[in-house]
């Protein structure tokens, strides 16, 4: 990918919502005029569950989107790298539950710069915009 294109990028696992996820990524990545790249990180301990990764390939196939699937036990690490590496210029996640653990957390703490939008179910959007950053006052001594 052409680093000075950004994209849109939407972190999906296996399962029923990332259709939803999907969707939601495909209308910002065309209002935004940028290229659709689906990034799904799973644990090595899920990675022979074939139904639920065919239903993956099938939702990101109906989007026309490029799929990125790896398999690793540290998701919020990986996705981190992937997005600073194809220039991901927005993230859609998932929005967590109660127990929602610390994906979203981490991977803003790892890309500081890249806006990340959870959806929820009802298909409800909520932001968490970069950190902005105070200018650094030099001081002569």
């Amino acid at each position: 990918m052409n680093k000075t294109n950004k994209c849109v990028m939407v972190c999906v696992t296996p399962q029923e919502t990332c259709a939803g996820l999907i969707e939601a990524g495909k209308i910002t990545a065309e209002t935004l005029n940028q290229k659709l790249v689906i990034v799904s990180v799973i644990g090595t301990k899920y990675q022979n569950n074939i139904d639920q990764l065919n239903y993956l390939y099938e939702c990101v196939e109906k989007s026309g989107a490029e799929l990125k699937l790896y398999f690793n036990n540290e998701p919020s690490i990986t996705a981190a790298v992937i997005a600073k590496r194809i220039n991901a210029g927005n993230i859609i996640t998932g929005f967590p539950g109660i127990d929602g653990g610390a994906f979203i957390p981490t991977l803003h703490d790892l890309v500081p710069d890249i806006p990340i939008s959870m959806v929820d179910e009802n298909k409800t959007v909520y932001r968490m915009l970069p950190i902005e950053k105070e200018p650094v006052n030099s001081v002569s001594v």
